[in-house]
């Protein structure tokens, strides 16, 4: 028996289980060679650009888009929820929740920390409690 249900193969001494990709999960066809940020202007995903900016990474495509783009199906194949922003990482990471977005990206490609705390500072749970919640910092 092949391609039944989670991809179930038999052989002779050997059951074989495996499980639908990312990208069958989410529909099939997917793929990218490169990480993606869509986001509209002046929403909630303008910090997660600027970010990219100050730390001069040109890794992440940058796509921009209108809101009538976010009610279509490319970019519902991202983000179910039409909103602004959706990331993707190639098959690995797809995720529309801002925070999540940032602080992937800052601890992916801000290695010299320039933008946030390392991982063993004190002030990291206080960073990731405002970036989470949007507020600024009053240092």
């Amino acid at each position: 028996i092949h391609n039944v249900g989670t991809h179930l193969c038999y052989s002779s001494d050997l059951i074989a289980v495996s499980y639908p990709t990312m990208a069958e999960s989410w529909g099939g066809g997917y793929s990218q060679s490169r990480p993606e940020l869509r986001h509209v202007p002046g929403t909630i995903s303008s910090p997660i650009v600027q970010m990219l900016f100050d730390l001069g990474k040109t890794s992440v495509t940058i796509k921009t888009l209108t809101f009538a783009q976010l009610k279509q199906p490319e970019h519902l194949s991202v983000n179910p929820h039409d909103s602004s922003p959706a990331f993707s990482d190639r098959e690995a990471l797809k995720t529309w929740e801002s925070a999540a977005i940032l602080t992937h990206l800052l601890e992916t490609y801000d290695d010299t920390h320039q933008l946030h705390p390392p991982p063993l500072s004190a002030l990291r749970p206080k960073f990731l409690f405002l970036q989470a919640s949007q507020q600024k910092s009053r240092r």
